[in-house]
């Protein structure tokens, strides 16, 4: 390409796009950019787009952990890579973006500011209003740009709300209401913003902070918080509940914000207003949807009013892909830099937002969740949520904690849980840090699964049950190890093993060289296989052939049996099927199906072998502290020591929903089902089958096709082949024909078990284990918690 005299090359996009190249050459120079923090949302977003900016060249990468850096420095051309951000000076940065755990947003921003570098900093701007006012004044003083990562702001939904709502085509705004929740799975690199000095908090300050910055640029007004509730325990809140009120124009708008990293909530942002009701999705970024009060609409071919929506939308906005959103916040920021002017997410404009989820912080109280505060109380379960005992939080912000019950050794202390993040893992840190008193160290291979785990004041170990080493740190100082951790790669069995076989050796291993007082292992009554009569200890091993679960878990024990002869304090525990708050397999996925008509019962009157979640941990809390003679070495099965049927069992549910239950013919196999449920593979394969067809044979897929036919040079080569085979032009390039959509059958779930029931006479005798929650009480407070959890309304 030439300019004038001058002759550019330009090799792609690591040795800078066109565009970049024509500007240098006539002299517009690429603003130098610096990013500190090489986390997710750098990975995923930040380093995409600025590489591919034409007015950005990045210029260095900083990240404590310098071989994470230096992998992506390697990958978009990146050369200097430091380890601290100290080292950048504005002589070879002019700006940089800041996207560390938050606790580090407001001292980098200021040193970063104070050397004269512009400075992008990752929402929250800071964790309290004096640290962000602090920034401000930096940047202003020196006449620098500081701006904030606010970018739902900058969504055309969000410009829409304030446009509808200042028009007052619906009238004044009476109320607000937001939902906005989701299981947790961001990927983070590190367990830093789960962790309360690191994070300053959970679900609030992190995607709570969008959503209050949102709520305050739709009104354009003051808010201020009238109740905040949330269920940290001493730890990051996954859930929370605020109230809140916005003085626009001198009139007050109240309104309630939801927010969960645990459960699915309506997920938009609604507001009432005086003559309809407007409302976006809360990661919605083009339409608004409206529906006026005093206006019905008549079907006239049905001949009855229909409820309806307006979708509402710029007519000039173009659909881009979500790169597009941390463009315009860069963009943002850029041409405020060239310009001299403020961003439109200027640090300053986000002050508000700061002292908002500042003030909910301080006036926090505990908030209830049904099913699962009950169990945390230090005596039974109770029934009224004014009767739990929980105190999540005094007025120093501490935890009230209960002392060890039952048994002899009260020395026991710190226990080191494995599988922490899961649904029993999860229950068995909450119970033994806030119930029992005991100090737990959680081991947590992917922080994306620990947004429940990280409410809890629990340490947090990052590490691998395939790894010695970590197992070896994990396991130094702990008195006790709970070991719930299971492989979970379904379809790949090697996988499974890795973890639940190899795994538990190594943890057994550790442990023993350790020298833990008690090792209470995990297993399942899978590993007996298809059985009949009464199931306890004496019943043989016989795990189903190619079952992945129940083989793996069989030869788990085999080696923790291994270990127990060479000196290791173990206790094995056999639960039957665990059900409860937050299990997939036996609560949430088959509760989905019943709702979907997809939930059949194999048999009925089938005993469920069904066992309350709580009544597990109460049998783990009895082998911790039962007297060592007694319990090592033994194994134990776990149940509710009753015969409720699958039928009784989700035929509760199905009458609390109004649904009806189906039952497969009793003729039909009542064959064993490791895991309580199954579906059928050869329905399974024949629907991937049909769904890959569809996409294959779609318009879409034809239309990429002759997308990449007409584009050179991808197009060059498929063209000759179809020049020379003009049967297969015809076959791909015919005629294009509708045919009315018939919906595949979905698979159905069908719920099948073993006709045995577990014995639990000798845990009843060894370890004084009785179920601490009856039946009647864990059931009502399953389905307590499945309404609070959105999943039946």
């Amino acid at each position: 390409m030439t300019c004038g005299s001058t002759r550019i090359r330009v090799w792609g996009w690591r040795g800078n796009c066109a565009e970049r190249a024509w500007k240098e050459a006539v002299g517009v120079r690429p603003i130098r950019v610096a990013v500190v923090g090489c986390g997710a949302v750098t990975r995923q977003f930040h380093l995409p787009v600025l590489a591919g900016h034409e007015e950005v060249r990045v210029v260095a990468l900083v990240d404590r952990d310098l071989r994470r850096a230096t992998r992506l420095g390697s990958e978009y051309g990146v050369e200097r890579i430091l380890g601290d951000g100290g080292e950048l000076d504005p002589a070879s940065v002019d700006a940089a973006v800041v996207a560390t755990p938050p606790s580090h947003h407001a001292p980098c921003a200021i040193e970063l500011l104070r050397r004269g570098i512009h400075v992008l900093v990752e929402k929250p701007m800071a964790l309290t209003w004096e640290e962000a006012a602090a920034m401000v004044e930096v940047a202003e003083t020196g006449g620098l740009i500081l701006a904030a990562g606010h970018f739902r702001r900058l969504f055309p939904s969000t410009r829409l709300l304030r446009a509808v709502v200042e028009s007052g085509m619906l009238g004044s705004p009476l109320g607000f209401d937001v939902e906005e929740g989701g299981v947790h799975r961001w990927p983070s690199a590190t367990l830093d913003n789960l962790r309360p000095a690191s994070a300053g908090g959970g679900a609030l300050i992190d995607f709570g902070s969008h959503t209050l910055d949102r709520l305050l640029f739709t009104f354009s007004g003051e808010g201020r918080v009238l109740s905040y509730e949330d269920n940290a325990l001493g730890g990051v809140e996954s859930d929370c509940l605020l109230h809140l009120r916005i003085v626009r124009d001198g009139k007050p708008v109240d309104g309630r914000v939801e927010l969960s990293r645990t459960r699915r909530l309506r997920n938009t942002l609604r507001i009432e207003c005086e003559r309809g009701t407007l409302e976006v999705p809360a990661d919605g970024r083009y339409a608004a949807r409206i529906k006026c009060h005093d206006v019905e609409l008549v079907d006239a071919v049905l001949d009855r009013i229909r409820s309806y929506q307006l979708n509402v939308e710029w007519q000039d906005e173009a659909t881009t892909p979500w790169y597009e959103v941390f463009r315009a916040e860069i963009d943002d920021w850029l041409g405020a830099m060239r310009s001299g002017r403020q961003p439109v997410l200027s640090g300053r404009s986000v002050l508000a937002t700061v002292k908002l989820v500042e003030e909910c912080y301080r006036r926090a109280r505990p908030l209830y969740e049904p099913g699962v505060d009950e169990g945390l109380r230090k005596g039974g379960a109770p029934r009224d949520p004014s009767d739990v005992e929980v105190e999540a939080r005094n007025e120093t912000g501490s935890i009230t904690m209960a002392g060890p019950v039952g048994g002899d050794d009260r020395r026991l202390r710190r226990v080191l849980v494995t599988g922490a993040t899961g649904f029993l893992g999860c229950r068995v840190a909450e119970i033994l840090r806030v119930r029992e008193g005991w100090h737990v160290r959680a081991l947590v291979r992917d922080p994306a699964t620990a947004g429940r785990l990280a409410r809890l004041s629990v340490e947090m170990y990052a590490g691998d049950l395939r790894s010695k080493e970590d197992l070896n740190r994990a396991v130094e100082g702990c008195d006790a190890v709970v070991h719930c951790a299971v492989g979970t790669s379904w379809g790949y069995r090697n996988r499974i093993f890795a973890v639940t076989v190899s795994g538990t050796r190594n943890l057994a291993e550790a442990a023993l060289a350790a020298g833990v007082d008690r090792f209470v292992h995990l297993s399942s009554i899978a590993i007996h296989g298809d059985v009949a009569g009464v199931l306890d200890e004496s019943t043989p091993i016989r795990p189903l052939k190619g079952d992945d679960y129940g083989e793996s878990k069989a030869r788990a024990e085999q080696e923790i049996r291994r270990f127990v002869r060479g000196g290791l304090p173990a206790v094995i525990l056999r639960p039957a099927c665990v059900y409860g708050p937050f299990s997939t397999y036996f609560t949430v996925h088959p509760i989905r199906c019943l709702a979907a008509g997809k939930l059949v019962i194999g048999t009925a009157g089938i005993p469920s072998n069904t066992v309350y979640v709580d009544n597990v941990v109460e049998a783990i809390v009895r082998a911790l502290n039962a007297p060592e003679g007694s319990v090592r070495g033994e194994a134990f099965t776990i149940g509710e020591g009753d015969e409720l049927s699958w039928e009784a069992f989700y035929g509760y549910f199905a009458d609390a929903m109004g649904v009806e239950l189906p039952i497969a013919s009793s003729e039909r196999s009542a064959g064993p089902v490791a895991r309580g449920h199954a579906r059928g593979p050869i329905r399974w394969v024949r629907s991937w089958y049909r769904a890959l067809a569809e996409v294959a044979m779609s318009a879409e897929v034809r239309a990429l096709a002759r997308r990449v036919l007409e584009t050179d040079p991808l197009g060059r080569l498929p063209r000759e082949i179809l020049e020379r085979y003009p049967a297969l032009r015809r076959k791909l390039s015919g005629p294009t024909l509708y045919r009315k959509h018939r919906p595949v059958p979905a698979d159905v779930l069908e719920v099948r078990s073993i006709p045995a029931v577990v014995s639990i006479e000798k845990a009843r005798r060894v370890l004084g284990y009785e179920p601490r929650v009856p039946r009647d009480l864990a059931m009502t407070l399953t389905l307590d918690w499945l309404r609070y959890a959105r999943l039946i309304g």
